[in-house]
């Protein structure tokens, strides 16, 4: 699968924590993606502001999440 190969400095072969944070990641991603498909197509203004919030605001933690690992055993 690809979340066990290395991508830029993160490497799932060397760090446990990584390919599940990859897995739910990408399912909380997938979801989010196809509630923004869904919302394009009902037309509903208000829907497609929450949305865009929810991906944006998704996007920031799923970086977090994902960097906290290498920022705490890499920061020097």
């Amino acid at each position: 699968m690809h979340i066990h190969k290395p991508f830029l400095v993160f490497d799932p072969n060397k760090n446990k924590y990584l390919p599940p944070q990859f897995r739910n990641w990408g399912i909380v991603m997938t979801i989010v993606g196809i509630l923004s498909i869904i919302s394009g197509w009902t037309n509903s203004t208000g829907f497609l502001v929450i949305m865009v919030i929810i991906g944006c605001v998704s996007e920031t933690l799923m970086a977090f999440a994902i960097t906290a690992d290498f920022r705490v055993n890499h920061h020097k």
